[in-house]
Formats: structure tokens, sequence, C-alpha cells
């Protein structure tokens, strides 16, 4: 059997697809970055094809009240805007392991020299941001499908 596979990029909110013409919606660290979080996942269910698939990573906050993390940040949760906008089998699951692994990876950025490269800098600017709030955020995967 042969498959096909296309991609499209376009806003949370208008993604610029038909109704029910996609079989899966992968959303990798850019949730938080909508501008209405259930606007997001209502676009992604309209999208897709009955018993289609949404699989989201992202980070969400310890604490939602704690002003330490962004706003955007503090308004995440994918387990609510999957099943407000009408997703089946909504799976929301914690992932330490990416976690830890993404953790090391940011202290290595900020110990290294970034020898006057523009790029660098900023990523050693990510980092210390980053870390500063490490531990008032958690990472996530969510799953769904679309009844």
């Amino acid at each position: 059997m042969e498959s096909t596979a296309s991609f499209a990029v376009g806003s949370f909110d208008a993604t610029g697809l038909s109704a029910g013409s996609a079989d899966a919606v992968i959303c990798i660290d850019a949730f938080q970055f909508g501008a209405y979080a259930g606007q997001a996942a209502e676009e992604m269910r309209r999208v897709l094809r009955s018993h289609g698939r949404v699989a989201l990573t992202s980070w969400e906050p310890v604490d939602r009240s704690n002003e330490a993390l962004s706003e955007r940040i503090r308004k995440v949760d994918l387990y609510a805007a999957l099943t407000g906008a009408g997703f089946a089998e909504v799976e929301r699951i914690k992932q330490p392991r990416w976690y830890e692994t993404e953790r090391r990876l940011w202290e290595k950025v900020v110990a290294t020299d970034p020898a006057g490269d523009p790029a660098l800098e900023s990523a050693v600017s990510e980092g210390e941001r980053s870390l500063a709030t490490w531990d008032l955020r958690v990472r996530v995967m969510a799953t769904a499908v679309a009844p």
C-alpha cells in the first residue's frame, strides 16, 4: 500500500485547510504561542477527519498563579484545551526525561563562551532565562482523537 503525506504551515486560527481534511495534526512546542489556546485546539479539531489524531508537546506551569512565569506559559493547559474543543481519548503525559535532557542542554549552552557570535549570545541569553524559572514548569505531551 502506498501512502502519501503533505505538510502545510498556517496560523493556529486559520490553517488554510478544509474541514475534515487531515488525518493527523502535530504541534511541537508552539501551542503556547497562540493568542487563545482554545482557538488553536478548535482549529485542530476542525481540520481533522473523524478518528484523526493530534499530538502536542509543550511546557505547562506547575502553579498557574506564579507570576515568575510568562503569562503565555501560565495559560497552557493542553488537557483543558483539547477536551474543550471536543476531542476524545485525551491524554496528558508528563515527560521527565525530556525535561531533564533539555535542562542539561541549556546548562551546556549557558556555559558556552559565545566569543562575540550573535547567535550564540542569543542562545546563552535564552538559556539563562529558561533556567531561571526551570523548576516552575513541567514538560508534557498530549494526544487526543477527533470523534
